[in-house]
C-alpha cells in the first residue's frame, strides 16, 4: 500500500508536468474548497489539532473505504506538517483503550444517516484525542468500469466502407468530500472536494486503482487552509 502510494504520486507529478502524452492514459483532476467558516483558518487549525475519522460511504465497499482512509492520512501528513495530527489508526486505538468503541460507532452511524455528528458525543471524543477539529471523509462517487469505444480503423485498404474496430477502456473515478468539524462549536467549519478520473485501454495496467485514490486524496487535502494565508477569521469563536 505504501509503495503503491508513492508510485501514484510519481505518476501524478509526471502528468502535471506535461508528460501525459507519453503515458497514454487520460487523467483529469478536480479540487475545490466549497465552504470555509468565518471562524476557521490555518492558524486555528494549527492551534486546535486535527483527528482523522476515516472514510465513510454508501457507494464504495469496505476495502476501498479503508484504502481511502489510509491515503488521506498520508496526504495530511505531507501537507499539514505544522499541525498536530491524530491518524485514523491512533484515533481508533485511543478510543478502544478508553472503552469508547460503541460511542464512536454511534457517532459514525449518526453521521452516515443524518450527515451530522452528535455535538455532545463529539466533544467527549475530542477530550480523549486532545484536539479540537475532526476530518470526516466521504466517498461520494466511486466508479471502476469497462466501456466499449471505437478504435482507429485498420490501415489495410479494402473495397467499400470499413467499420471502425471496437475496443474497450477502463474508467476509474473517485470523488471525495471532506468535512472538518469543530468539536468546540459543534458544527462544520470547512468543506472541500477532490476528484480524480483515469481512463486507459483495458489492456493497459499503467494506472492502478490505488494510484487514483492517492491522487484524489492529495487533491482534497491540497485545498485545506494554507500557512501564510491572510487571516479572514471572525473574532468570535463560534458562528458568524
Amino acid at each position: 500500500m505504501k509503495g503503491s502510494s508513492l508510485a501514484g504520486l510519481a505518476l501524478w507529478a509526471c502528468v502535471m508536468a506535461g508528460c501525459a502524452a507519453t503515458l497514454g492514459p487520460s487523467i483529469s483532476h478536480d479540487e475545490r474548497e466549497i465552504y470555509r467558516g468565518p471562524q476557521f483558518d490555518f492558524a486555528r487549525l494549527k492551534a486546535g489539532g486535527l483527528s482523522m475519522l476515516g472514510a465513510m460511504s454508501r457507494v464504495a465497499p469496505d476495502g476501498i473505504r479503508d484504502d481511502v482512509a489510509f491515503v488521506i492520512d498520508q496526504a495530511a501528513e505531507r501537507r499539514l506538517v505544522k499541525v498536530k495530527l491524530v491518524s485514523r489508526s491512533e484515533t481508533m486505538a485511543r478510543i478502544r483503550q478508553a472503552g469508547m468503541t460503541g460511542d464512536l460507532q454511534r457517532l459514525i452511524q449518526g453521521y452516515e444517516e443524518r450527515g451530522a455528528f452528535d455535538p455532545a458525543l463529539l466533544r467527549r471524543i475530542a477530550a480523549l484525542q486532545e484536539v479540537r477539529y475532526f476530518l470526516a471523509t466521504t466517498i461520494v462517487q466511486y466508479e471502476r468500469t469497462t466501456r466499449d469505444v471505437a478504435s482507429a480503423p485498420s490501415t489495410v485498404v479494402t473495397p467499400g466502407l470499413q467499420p471502425a474496430r471496437r475496443g474497450t477502456e477502463r474508467v476509474q473515478r473517485i470523488r471525495l468530500r471532506g468535512d472538518i468539524w469543530d468539536s468546540y462549536c459543534g458544527g462544520v467549519v470547512w468543506t472541500g472536494e477532490g476528484e480524480t478520473e483515469a481512463v486507459e485501454e483495458t489492456a493497459s495496467e499503467e494506472i492502478r486503482l490505488n494510484d487514483v485514490l492517492v491522487m484524489a486524496a492529495t487533491n482534497l487535502i491540497s485545498v485545506l487552509p494554507r500557512p501564510g494565508e491572510a487571516s479572514r477569521t471572525s473574532d468570535k469563536e463560534c458562528g458568524a
